[in-house]
């Protein structure tokens, strides 16, 4: 059995740089020629080892980067390294990709559930300067592993791009590709959704888990692929769903990272430079079909796994469900930051604070601290203009009186949108695709509440008179 661990990064470099100059200047610089240059190394990572087209990207062995712990030394191995590599594009694209191998009869009648959890613990030293001597499991080095190849491929750039920033290459979220060539026979395990796959040749099946970890906290999106005949056929397939992956992790990097450019000189053009990627990226995941493999039901399950993680729904929007784990990741970022900073100002008691990370008490003292957390963002908005600070006022009224017919869940959920919906709406440059979505998905919370429908249309005039500018 073959099994392969891919972290995807968002490389910004290439936006930072036409941002401020007007042209790109990749990193690493693997294909800023055609054809591409014969570099020996990039950066401390290792040889390039092939170029991949289309669309246009190079893999370089990256043993150099991560030690795997005795993987093999020690006698009651269950894992093998075949290889680690490095895959980029020529713009923001980047993942490492960690491949192993199950040891033959270590596994019999084990589920697929072991075998993930077996590879997310192995333990792993990244080769960063800052972390030498230690050791962590493998499923938890992205972070560590975005943040050396930043410094690393960075010797391939221009003296002028060297500048290092914590920031310049963001981690994504991990995901699995395992391939079961009949070597090993799995027990049952937890529900699995098909993905049609016709490519001549391969006789097997593809399929996508969900996995959620027994023990809590952990979840990623796996891809499984049976290939019962064993020999090569698989190999296409399995590359068009990692592809596929990779892309829409790349895509919500994206979208982040757009997001949070507020403060940065270059602000404006930078998010410019970002919305026009996204487009392209969002263009990449509309994509039919690849190698015999239905992208569309498999976009389809991965995008729902990002807003129901374990009971995909086929839904058919994957940018609705992207937005949504956006706005969510920004959401509580701005929650726990902004209860922070009340609780040390002493601006609000300590039971309102803590409401800000879950403690739902009841619907009053969710409603106070909704009014108390948006007023201060109106409040502290400099530079948004006295009309949008009073939409949004007039917006909150409503929305209020329409969560009290909602359940503890969905209310709690409803004035959380509408506290994202008003940060995202009062920035600098608005990120109009974030403002617009959330808007919508409020509309779409309150359309439940069917009692109450003077308040339901104010509800949608005020979110269409902020989203129109």
């Amino acid at each position: 059995m073959i099994i392969r661990i891919c972290f995807p990064f968002f490389d910004t470099r290439f936006a930072r740089a036409y941002a401020a100059h007007g042209h790109y200047q990749h990193a690493p610089r693997w294909l800023v020629a055609d054809p591409p240059p014969p570099l020996s190394a990039v950066g401390g990572m290792g040889a390039i080892t092939r170029h991949i087209p289309p669309p246009p990207y190079a893999s370089a062995e990256a043993s150099n980067l991560i030690k795997l712990y005795d993987i093999e030394q020690a006698a009651d191995a269950e894992l093998r390294d075949r290889s680690i590599d490095m895959v980029a594009g020529q713009h923001g694209h980047a993942r490492l990709r960690v491949t192993l191998e199950t040891v033959p009869d270590r596994w019999r009648d084990r589920t697929l559930d072991d075998v993930i959890e077996g590879v997310l613990a192995t333990e792993v030293a990244v080769r960063h300067p800052e972390r030498r001597g230690i050791y962590e499991p493998l499923g938890e080095a992205g972070p560590f592993l975005a943040d050396l190849y930043a410094r690393e491929s960075a010797r391939t750039l221009p003296e002028s791009m060297r500048r290092y920033e914590p920031d310049l290459v963001r981690p994504g979220r991990p995901f699995l590709l395992i391939v079961n060539t009949r070597r090993e026979t799995l027990a049952e395990t937890g529900a699995m959704f098909r993905v049609p796959v016709t490519q001549r040749g391969f006789e097997g099946e593809a399929w996508f888990y969900a996995w959620h970890s027994a023990l809590g906290g952990d979840s990623l999106p796996v891809w499984y692929v049976d290939a019962p005949r064993g020999g090569e056929a698989w190999r296409h397939p399995a590359e068009a769903l990692e592809d596929l992956t990779a892309v829409h992790e790349e895509l919500f990097l994206c979208l982040v990272a757009s997001s949070e450019l507020d403060g940065r000189e270059d602000a404006k053009g930078l998010r410019a430079v970002l919305e026009r990627y996204a487009k392209k990226l969002s263009g990449q995941l509309r994509k039919g079909e690849r190698h015999g493999v239905n992208l569309q039901v498999a976009m389809r399950l991965l995008s729902d796994y990002d807003t129901s993680a374990l009971q995909p729904r086929e839904g058919a929007d994957f940018n609705a469900a992207l937005l949504d784990r956006v706005q969510s990741q920004i959401s509580e970022k701005t929650r726990v930051s902004l209860g922070e900073v009340f609780f040390r100002n002493g601006s609000i008691q300590m039971n309102v604070t803590n409401n800000y990370t879950g403690n739902v008490i009841n619907y009053g003292v969710m409603r106070d601290n909704t009014i108390t957390l948006t007023n201060t963002m109106i409040d502290g908005a400099d530079k948004a203009s006295a009309e949008l600070k009073d939409k949004l006022k007039e917006l909150r009224e409503p929305l209020l009186e329409a969560a009290k017919e909602l359940s503890d869940a969905e209310a709690k959920a409803l004035m959380k949108d509408y506290e994202t919906f008003t940060e995202q709406a009062l920035r600098e440059t608005p990120p109009k695709a974030v403002v617009e979505a959330q808007g919508n998905h409020i509309v779409e919370t309150v359309k439940k509440v069917a009692a109450f429908a003077t308040p339901v249309a104010t509800i949608v005039g005020a979110i269409l008179k902020i989203i129109a500018g």
